[in-house]
């Protein structure tokens, strides 16, 4: 056999071994071709089998390809996902409070494991800052607090005047509900709110007027009804919230239209329209509900707009995880009802150090409708710390419980009903879905 230098083989030697076998082959006879062609078959048939298989192969490593792609993107996807929610949270100021606003003592057990097992009770406030620029003082001339039920996600508001009679020290000093905020931020303004209607709210979300103006123009307005003498007073704020914002101060004319930021935060300004106080307050959760329910429908574009202009103008005692939870089911939110507190008051202008101040009739009585409002709880008994500043506000002011004056809202009594039929009825309705 002929071989190369290196010992193999040389491809020669291989043809004639090969034509050498074939030749004797054919000598022998019909058996060995019969052998022959049997074992070509057998070769053809292994082939054939290999050639499945590598395409199997191949095929198992295309899809192990595909999968290993689809995963890929979709960690890049969730890490830009990521990255882009935080770039817009990290806006945001967060102040998370690190000891526990104090309750009262005395409130029922079985009430706070309700109220606490049940609903999320945060307050909001609004806060005008153009003095200081910053979120942790100022007037909170909106003060609103929301109950949110965490099995149904029904929402429901309560503002609180901005001159509501109230302690705002824990020592007895009854001034203004707005004080307690300008002189001790959010956390004196928590505290006030605990003390003086026995609630346990220890979250918050502040923003500026600012906040308002750009949430609104970012969902391109919101539809509201004026009467001729709030759009005569809404023009006139209007022309302080244009300079401050740099917005056009276009004027309103009144009837129902849809207004601008500039237009609505003018309006939510209004005090001496007919109402006063409590139609301002009223105007301001009305403004509230209808920018949720847009934003809610609103598009990508217009979301990020919000975001953008909204975020840098908010503060809040919620941490990153806990506002990702909750922006989790934004869109399942409802608000169900609205309401102003005290529900039964008397506005009474006891001069000097105390100006205008509405006296709630009493202070027991609309802490008790106010559980029912909130939570859902009927003949709540006030505790003792309440009982002590209702008899503090009827000697300073001499209002009792049968002075409440009739501002077109109703007495107390009537809206108890009022609540009650109105959730008699949407318990009914949703019982026919």
């Amino acid at each position: 056999m002929a071989t190369t230098s290196n010992g193999r083989p040389t491809r020669s030697s291989n043809v004639s071994s090969d034509r050498s076998s074939s030749v004797n082959g054919s000598r022998s006879g019909s058996g060995s071709r019969s052998g022959s062609a049997n074992g070509s078959s057998a070769n053809v048939n292994r082939s054939s089998g290999n050639r499945r298989k590598k395409k199997k192969g191949m095929r198992r490593r295309t899809k192990r390809l595909i999968v290993m792609l689809i995963f890929e993107i979709l960690i890049i996807a969730g890490l830009v996902g990521v990255l882009y929610v935080h770039s817009k949270v990290s806006k945001i100021s967060f102040d998370k409070i690190e000891a526990p606003i104090k309750i009262n003592e005395g409130i029922n057990e079985e009430v706070i494991e309700h109220t606490e097992d049940t609903y999320r009770t945060v307050a909001l406030f609004g806060v005008d800052n153009r003095s200081n620029g910053n979120l942790d003082s100022g007037n909170s001339d909106v003060i609103i607090i929301a109950s949110i039920n965490e099995n149904t996600k029904k929402v429901r508001l309560m503002s609180v005047y901005r001159d509501s009679s109230f302690d705002v020290d824990g020592n007895g000093m009854i001034r203004k509900a707005n004080y307690a905020y300008a002189h001790g931020g959010p956390q004196d303004a928590l505290a006030m709110l605990n003390r003086n209607l026995d609630l346990n709210i220890q979250d918050y979300v502040t923003v500026d007027f600012r906040a308002l103006v750009d949430a609104v123009d970012a969902v391109g307005g919101i539809e509201m009804t004026l009467s001729g003498e709030e759009a005569m007073w809404a023009n006139q704020y209007m022309q302080e919230v244009a300079k401050v914002t740099k917005r056009s101060p276009d004027p309103i004319e009144p009837g129902t239209h849809v207004l601008s930021g500039v237009q609505v935060t003018g309006f939510c300004r209004v005090r001496y329209a007919a109402g006063g106080d409590l139609r301002r307050a009223e105007v301001q959760r009305e403004a509230v509900t209808k920018l949720a329910e847009k934003a809610k429908h609103a598009s990508i574009g217009e979301l990020n707009a919000l975001i953008d202009a909204v975020f840098p103008e908010v503060a809040t005692s919620f941490s990153l995880a806990e506002l990702m939870s909750l922006a989790a089911d934004a869109a399942s939110y409802e608000i169900e009802d609205t309401a102003g507190f005290p529900f039964s008051m008397y506005a009474k202008n006891l001069k000097g150090k105390y100006g205008w101040l509405d006296f709630p009739c009493d202070l027991e009585k609309n802490v008790s409708a106010m559980y029912y409002y909130l939570y859902d709880v009927e003949d709540y008994q006030v505790s003792k710390t309440v009982q002590n500043i209702n008899d503090d506000i009827i000697n300073l002011s001499g209002v009792t419980a049968d002075s409440a004056q009739d501002f077109g809202y109703g007495t107390l009594d009537t809206k108890m009903e009022e609540w009650k039929t109105k959730r008699a009825l949407k318990a009914l309705a949703d019982q026919q879905k």
